[in-house]
């Protein structure tokens, strides 16, 4: 009687043992999930109150300092996405100046 009860109680052990470490198995993938990413303007992200705070966080003038270019593009990471906020020197300016874009002439 004695011998039933050590193994009975062995095979409990032994259950909870195997079903404890089954439900801590964790599934890694090799593939990190993509990222969304998004192309905007200047004007058009400024107007993202979020986007433009995280603008200001992420991004410096430097990289207006570069010349000769139509077209700059700054790369900032907001909201699970990697945004890519292209404009012309005049914009960037106007971002980095925190002045506003004038409104159209009134004539």
């Amino acid at each position: 009687m004695k011998t039933t009860k050590v193994i009975l109680v062995a095979a409990l052990m032994a259950f909870a043992t195997i079903s404890f470490s089954q439900s801590k198995v964790i599934l890694k993938t090799d593939k990190p999930a993509p990222e969304l990413s998004v192309t905007i303007t200047v004007r058009a992200a400024m107007q993202i109150p979020g986007l433009e705070r995280a603008m200001r966080i992420q991004l410096n003038s430097g990289f207006l300092l570069v010349n000769d270019q139509r077209l700059y593009t700054a790369i900032v990471k907001y909201n699970h996405a990697v945004y890519y906020i292209t404009g012309t020197y005049k914009d960037w300016r106007y971002f980095f100046s925190i002045k506003e874009y004038p409104g159209p002439k009134e004539g």
